[in-house]
């Protein structure tokens, strides 16, 4: 912003220059011919021209009026030109800023999108491991190694939206939501892992683990499956808001 400023600065000292420049050649052009002329009249190597002092007046009147008003009229030609030159490189400058705005947010809109459908694919595994577990498909282990997995990378990706805040609009507070489902979930599926499992656990005679009965009840599966359903309609609308965003940027794009 500081720069800024003094490149602004800098420019308008430099055309008050040139127009400081500009109108004291503008004053020696009108005020020097006439003075001359007026010398020249009285020098001892002039007095061969024959005719009246009014005639060579009148003649030098208009001689000097031509070319005074040729460079007058050269000299706002310059300057009407010049000024439409700086005027249409601004323009150019401003156009190219917004283009150049407009595909970096486009750039931010697809990374946001890609990085809330990976965390959906995500909360997605979180059903999938959870029911292998219920259906006796994996080990209470696998379905916590699994767990913690996820919540690794789900964390992961947080970060690396959180880094992408300042570029699109109301990012912050849908994260601060998308966080309060996201916690509401784990919760559920640390308690489910809990308590279905606080009981001491033994092996029989062929070293199956087994595991005892608990007198809590843990949530259900449903339950837990109803969270992350949760969790992933808030993702999925999210989506939906940052795709509609991100048409819309290109749309503008393409026109210009």
């Amino acid at each position: 912003m500081k720069e800024k400023s003094e490149k602004m600065n800098e420019e308008t000292k430099n055309h008050s220059t040139t127009i400081f420049i500009g109108i004291f050649i503008m004053f020696v052009i009108m005020t020097f011919p006439p003075l001359a002329v007026a010398w020249g009249m009285k020098w001892e190597w002039t007095s061969f021209a024959l005719g009246k002092a009014d005639a060579w007046i009148g003649f030098w009147g208009g001689y000097l009026g031509a070319i005074i008003g040729a460079l007058a009229a050269g000299a706002i030609a310059y300057f009407v030109a010049h000024n439409q030159i700086d005027l249409q490189v601004e323009k150019d400058s401003k156009r190219e800023r917004e283009f150049l705005s407009k595909q970096i947010r486009i750039e931010k809109y697809q990374e946001v999108y890609s990085l809330l459908s990976d965390s959906n694919r995500e909360f997605a595994l979180i059903i999938e491991h959870v029911t292998d577990y219920t259906n006796m498909i994996t080990t209470k282990n696998t379905l916590w190694e699994n767990i913690q997995q996820i919540e690794t990378k789900v964390l992961t990706l947080r970060r690396r939206l959180k880094g992408l805040e300042p570029f699109i609009d109301d990012l912050d507070v849908n994260l601060e939501k998308l966080m309060t489902y996201y916690k509401k979930t784990f919760n559920h599926v640390n308690l489910y892992f809990k308590e279905q499992h606080s009981a001491n656990l033994y092996k029989d005679s062929d070293g199956t683990e087994v595991i005892m009965p608990s007198s809590k009840k843990p949530p259900s599966p449903n339950e837990v499956k109803n969270a992350v359903d949760d969790l992933m309609q808030f993702t999925s609308g999210l989506c939906r808001t940052i795709n509609e965003k991100l048409k819309r940027e290109l749309e503008s794009l393409e026109r210009g």
